[in-house]
């Protein structure tokens, strides 16, 4: 094992708030930063500097929480991730050896860092970012991003209510092109702590043009707000 860290925010043990592991019980690694800055975030990881781990303490911390009742999975969430792709490259085989699931929560973004951990996870969930809500165009590093995680990941556009016609269209269309096994999720995006956004036109329209040409579009709002755990 190496001495390399990295910022962690806080690992605990909760229910999976959202996409098609709704309510899992998970444990959560939470790394601090990120590469977007979406409008809707309120996630203080995205910038808090946390404290620096390294993969032998947080699998300690991984393995006390496995104790304590079952559990799915480990959630490596943020933040984003793969900033921390070549720790995560070190922790995910203790993970493993704990009998748990590596599920990795990404903006699907940083393919190059996924293919460094490609092997090492076991269920990707993957947001897609549309412009209006991030600031950056990330299709390009999406589609990329969905052909080097095939059977493994899902996909979850996540609407504000304020995107546009043409990001919307856009949207249906790289839904469209993912392979029919990938589960594909609208899902509102919802503040902690607030009421959902109005979104339903941008549901509405989504569930339009992808209507029976995806395999089952479904309309997951997250939940762990409504809740009211992390």
């Amino acid at each position: 094992m190496t001495a390399l860290t990295t910022p962690v925010e806080e690992i605990f043990s909760s229910a999976q708030g959202e996409g098609i592991y709704l309510g899992a019980r998970q444990i959560f690694v939470r790394f601090c930063g990120c590469n977007l800055k979406c409008g809707y975030c309120d996630e203080k990881a995205a910038r808090s500097k946390g404290r620096q781990m390294r993969a032998r303490a947080v699998s300690d911390e991984i393995s006390r929480l496995a104790r304590s009742r079952p559990h799915h999975s480990v959630s490596l969430t943020g933040g984003e991730p793969l900033l921390h792709a070549d720790f995560i490259a070190e922790l995910a085989p203790l993970i493993r050896r704990e009998g748990l699931l590596v599920y990795l929560e990404t903006n699907a973004t940083l393919p190059e860092e996924y293919s460094k951990i490609a092997s090492l996870t076991d269920i990707v969930s993957a947001d897609i970012k549309l412009p209006s809500s991030c600031g950056a165009d990330c299709w390009p590093a999406h589609e990329k991003f969905f052909a080097l995680a095939a059977g493994k990941v899902f996909a979850k556009a996540v609407v504000t209510g304020g995107e546009t016609a043409a990001e919307l269209e856009r949207c249906a269309q790289t839904l469209l092109r993912l392979p029919a096994e990938i589960p594909s999720i609208i899902q509102p995006a919802t503040p902690r702590g607030g009421a959902a956004y109005y979104t339903k036109n941008a549901v509405d329209t989504l569930l339009r043009l992808t209507q029976n040409r995806i395999q089952r579009p479904l309309v997951i709002a997250q939940q762990h707000c409504r809740w009211g755990i992390r």
